[in-house]
């Protein structure tokens, strides 16, 4: 059961990422792909 869970997890993240490009963890790089996609205002909660 978790392996198969795990299995389609990757396979959505594999996905998620072919389509809006390679997961970023640095703050400063995520902020610039949203502005450079029109984003104005950021909410952090």
């Amino acid at each position: 059961m978790a392996e198969e869970a795990d299995k389609n997890a990757r396979v959505y993240l594999r996905n998620f990422e072919e389509f809006h490009g390679p997961l970023e963890d640095d703050p400063g790089v995520l902020i610039k792909k949203f502005v450079d996609n029109g984003v104005k205002k950021f909410w952090f909660t």
